[in-house]
């Protein structure tokens, strides 16, 4: 992938002062220009680990190894922390009938299913469906808020120093919107409002892409919390790497 030097050194020195209202035009180009990276990605493979409010409780961090290709997208997740370790999921838009496949983990590692992605038992436990899964959805949620503050004229922004994330090589800020017009739920609603209330973004500095993103509501709440650890980008992943025949995997 081909990154702007320029853009690159900017942000690196880019002073830790005081917010300014809206978005400055150093945060917002250096999230345009993410986004503009994030289009030469093909496919990539990470660890990715996720904490969520689930109805007002907060569950515990779990951590899967994730292979994900952009087109037809397609996600394939190995559960490899203490919580359900060895379960799999498997989804590729526009194959098995549009559901997402499952293949439990221990002693039900003989079953396998065949789950709505947006039905009540594929989200039990999580806030986003296998069809976000990732880090250009992560990416796209920061975008669309940073554009709606641009827009609006609103929202402070404060870049902070480098911080450890557990790899070195980041740079994070903080972005806080509007408390009251802020959504309650997960879905897209209308008119736009803001994700959550505060983010907490962590960016990798060589290839601008998140590496780990923490969201508040409006209480000041954690809503959701996402790591991306060990990626790779543009591997080259093939058709079976999210085949569940796949003499790997144990669907």
């Amino acid at each position: 992938m081909k990154f702007a030097a320029a853009v690159l050194t900017f942000f690196l020195f880019l002073p830790a002062s005081s917010p300014a209202k809206g978005p400055p035009a150093s945060a917002t180009s250096l999230i345009d220009k993410a986004w503009e990276n994030w289009h030469d990605v093909e496919d990539y493979t990470c660890v990715f680990s996720k904490q969520e409010r689930i109805r007002g409780e907060l569950l515990p961090e779990r951590t899967v190894f994730m292979k994900v290709r952009e087109d037809p997208f397609s996600v394939y997740m190995k559960w490899i922390g203490s919580y359900r370790s060895g379960q799999e999921a498997l989804y590729v838009s526009g194959q098995n009938n549009g559901e997402l496949k499952v293949h439990r983990g221990g002693i039900l590692g003989i079953i396998n299913l065949n789950l709505d992605p947006e039905g009540e038992l594929a989200m039990k436990s999580s806030r986003h469906s296998i069809t976000e899964a990732g880090i250009g959805h992560t990416l796209r949620l920061i975008r669309e808020d940073f554009l709606l503050a641009r827009k609006n004229g609103e929202g402070e922004i404060t870049l902070v120093a480098e911080e450890d994330v557990n790899a070195p090589g980041v740079r994070c800020f903080r972005a806080e919107f509007p408390p009251e017009r802020v959504k309650t739920g997960t879905k897209k609603e209308s008119p736009r409002e803001y994700y959550g209330a505060v983010s907490e973004i962590c960016l990798d500095t060589a290839t601008l892409l998140p590496r780990s993103v923490t969201i508040y509501d409006s209480t000041g709440e954690l809503l959701e919390k996402y790591r991306y650890r060990d990626v790779k980008l543009n591997v080259g992943l093939t058709e079976l790497d999210f085949d569940p025949d796949n003499p790997e995997y144990g669907f």
